[in-house]
């Protein structure tokens, strides 16, 4: 065997042929353009021209013998002669498939040919068999795409023999309509095996590319292949190498050839080999895997795995052959994964696809409280909490049956010390060349400070940062989920609104930071003064909101009520003294079928009302509340259009001087000309207009209106010699709250022309205990303008 040669067939490597193959080849030389007179010469000189006599005789001898059409002897030779003509001419001009249009204009010209000479003869539909000839020709020069225009231009062909037949320009020996009906059997059957032979030919090409391909692909496979594939002889010496040995290792490998292979391998994988060597050589089947080292040119050692074959007995290698592939960048690559896996500093596990760990990093077992080590072989249910222990069980099926690539979840892990760990889990699969799955990566990042993160920021959008308890969005969600269930059920909700009387007293006197302290006491009284299904809410302010759930009766509510009265007795330690509050308490009563909103509203409206009763009590709302509610808006509404039509009138109540009957002063008296319901009197828009502000600009108007009057009078009384009277007018607490009411006072005065001692101001003793020392400011500021002031109450009339 030392002397014999590889040889390889399909041209890979030959006996007494060079040692390496797969270099580069010499393109082929395109065919170049033929000039037309040489391809004419050459159709002429074709051996198929010599067919045109004998067949231009056998078309006499017919027509002799009366079995074609009766033309002149001379049109059929000139016919047989002109189309063997046109057709060298034709495979000339147009037979070499270099222009798009080259075939359309061949397979037409030749159509024309046969239809001219099949129909010359008398017997044109049953000689169509041409047509099939003259499509052969073309599918050896065009391939089967001249299938589909091949057997169109069979049809116009034989549809204008047809119509010549019909017109009298062709002869026909067969009979019309006859002659008809044989000439669309034979196209149909011309078509088809037109349709027949395009296929045939278009599988024969398909079969040419493939083997093309595969014969491009093998000799792609030994000229470009990343792997090195060497053979040897029985004694080790070196007979043929892939191109990739120079490739990979940079080296060439001519020094080697009639060397033996050792030449280039390191020294210990030689020892490893021999040893492997001898159970290659005992069965011929046996495949050798190891891995070995050769040396590159720069020096290093390359790491290949190797699968060596005996294939002494295969006449066409006799050799043993070696296929090395390239593991350098892999090994590389493992070593980097290994420092990447055990650095990473998040924690990463290789579990089975059960779930028990392979293999943990240390950010992993950090995680969990465990070593590297002792994290191996436990299971992930084992590490997880008992209520999560499940989760990502169906994940993991579907991965293994290839349904799912991988998941990703948070999950509760238990820490050596046994408290809980959040952890976010991205788990992958990784999966053979096949896709058949291996073994699972998880990666987890202990997310336990941004969990409680989430869960406070969650926590502090639906609750009161003051107090603690719901706010009014969570209290607006639980509100309609209740009616929800009322209705469903049939049961009764109950809704309270609580509003601390007097709260801004406490703020502005004490500070905020009490008025805070205050709020979130009584928030604690309230808490614990329901039941725990019950929910109390700040709904803002010193307002405060209950829920009631399933009441058997609708006055359980009022009582629960009272008892949260009665809890914010006990005075309240604020700075080290005793403070006393009061609540008032507005309470409505459902069965589900109302909005939430309106549920609200008809609690806050009751609520208004037991301030408006005395405050420090409780109201249950009902339907006259509510048109009481109506009516002020009502009122209030159109107490801005009053105003600014001019509907308010003052009438002046005298004062008269009982010893001398007299008039002395008279008192103004607002009433509202209200267009609809006439005159009214101050109690029927007085309270409305205190609350909505309009009191103010309303007393300006009569403080004006009723001073330019008086003015007025006292002009006429003085003309007349007679004393002038005085004018009372009511201030409301809103006015005389005002700083900017002296200086009002004071333009009246001025525009009006009345006289200051003749203007006194009524106001009531409420309004002086509001705020004793602004009321005292104001005072005296009125009296230094000269007008006096008397106490009375503001607005009966």
């Amino acid at each position: 065997m030392a002397g014999q040669r590889a040889t390889f067939k399909g041209g890979v490597a030959c006996a007494d042929a060079s040692k390496v193959a797969g270099g580069p080849q010499a393109p082929e030389d395109e065919t170049a353009v033929e000039p037309l007179g040489r391809r004419l010469w050459r159709r002429a000189h074709d051996p198929s021209i010599a067919a045109n006599p004998p067949v231009a005789a056998a078309f006499c001898l017919l027509r002799w013998r009366h079995l074609i059409a009766p033309l002149p002897y001379w049109l059929l030779i000139v016919i047989v002669f002109a189309g063997g003509t046109m057709a060298v001419a034709s495979a000339a001009l147009w037979g070499d498939n270099r222009r798009h249009w080259d075939m359309p204009v061949y397979v037409a010209v030749n159509m024309v040919i046969i239809t001219v000479v099949a129909y010359a003869t008398g017997w044109g539909p049953i000689l169509s068999v041409g047509f099939l000839f003259g499509s052969g020709t073309a599918f050896q020069l065009f391939g089967s795409r001249v299938t589909r225009f091949a057997a169109v231009s069979t049809v116009v062909c034989m549809t204008f023999g047809q119509l010549a037949i019909a017109l009298g320009i062709a002869p026909t020996l067969i009979r019309q309509p006859l002659v008809h009906g044989l000439a669309a059997l034979s196209l149909l059957g011309t078509v088809l095996t037109m349709n027949l032979l395009g296929r045939v030919t278009g599988e024969r090409e398909r079969a040419e590319v493939e083997v093309r391909q595969s014969e491009r692909r093998f000799k792609a496979l030994v000229s470009n292949a990343a792997d090195i594939i060497i053979v040897v002889d029985a004694e080790g010496v070196l007979q043929y190498v892939s191109p990739a040995f120079e490739r990979v290792l940079g080296i060439s490998p001519a020094p080697y050839f009639e060397s033996s292979a050792a030449a280039f391998i390191h020294p210990d994988d030689l020892e490893q080999i021999n040893r492997e060597f001898p159970r290659l050589a005992g069965d011929k089947n046996e495949v050798l895997r190891t891995q070995l080292r050769i040396r590159d040119s720069s020096g290093h050692w390359r790491h290949f795995e190797a699968t060596v074959t005996d294939r002494m007995d295969d006449p066409d290698v006799r050799g043993i052959v070696g296929n090395l592939h390239d593991i350098t960048e892999l090994l590389d690559a493992n070593e980097r994964f290994r420092s990447a896996f055990d650095d990473a500093p998040i924690g990463i596990a290789l579990t089975t696809l059960e779930g028990d760990v392979l293999r943990a990093n240390r950010a992993f077992a950090a995680i969990v409280g465990y070593s590297s080590e002792e994290v191996v072989g436990r299971s992930v249910e084992a590490l997880s909490h008992p209520e999560d222990a499940g989760i990502g069980n169906n994940e993991r099926r579907l991965m293994a049956a290839g349904d799912s690539d991988g998941y990703e979840l948070e999950k509760r892990l238990i820490h050596s010390d046994g408290r809980e760990v959040w952890a976010h889990v991205h788990v992958s699969c990784v999966r053979d060349s096949g896709g058949r799955p291996l073994y699972l990566i998880a990666q987890v990042q202990d997310v336990t400070e941004q969990r409680q993160m989430r869960e406070r920021l969650a926590h502090a959008a639906i609750h009161d940062p003051l107090t603690g308890l719901p706010n009014r969005v969570l209290f607006l969600d639980r509100l309609t989920m209740a009616l929800s269930r009322a209705a469903r059920h049939r049961s009764r909700v109950a809704v309270a609104f609580l509003d601390v009387d007097r709260f801004k007293l406490v703020n502005d006197g004490l500070g905020h930071a009490a008025g805070d302290e205050l709020l979130r006491a009584v928030a604690e009284r309230l808490d614990e003064a329901v039941r725990d299904e019950d929910t109390v809410a700040r709904f803002g302010g010193d307002e405060f909101t209950i829920l009631w759930e399933t009441l058997e009766e609708d006055d359980e509510a009022v009582v629960v009520a009272h008892r949260l009265l009665d809890s914010l007795k006990r005075p309240f330690e604020l700075d080290g003294s005793p403070v006393y509050v009061t609540a008032s308490i507005g309470i409505t009563v459902t069965d589900g079928q109302t909005p939430a909103a309106t549920v609200l509203r008809d609690a806050d409206t009751a609520m208004y009302m037991a301030k408006e009763s005395g405050r420090s009590r409780v109201e249950v709302f009902d339907g006259r509340a509510q048109a009481v509610a109506l009516e002020n808006l009502h009122v209030i509404n159109e107490l801005h259009h009053a105003l600014a039509a001019g509907e308010f009138r003052v009438h002046y109540q005298p004062i008269v001087d009982l010893l001398t009957g007299t008039v002395v002063a008279v008192e103004a008296l607002v009433r509202w000309q209200h267009p609809k319901r006439g005159l009214l009197l101050p109690e029927h828009f007085i309270r409305a207009a205190e609350e909505c502000g309009l009191v103010v600009p309303m007393g300006a108007w009569v403080l004006e209106e009723a001073s330019r009057q008086t003015a007025l009078w006292n002009a006429v009384a003085r003309a007349a010699g007679a004393d002038p009277i005085e004018v009372n007018v009511n201030i409301s607490p809103r006015q005389l709250a005002n700083p900017e009411f002296p200086d009002t006072v004071q333009e009246v005065i001025a525009t009006t022309g009345i006289q200051p001692e003749s203007l006194c101001l009524e106001i009531t003793e409420g309004s002086l205990m509001h705020d004793e020392r602004a009321a005292a400011e104001i005072l005296g500021q009125l009296r230094r303008l000269g007008v006096r002031v008397c106490i009375d109450d503001f607005g009966t009339g």
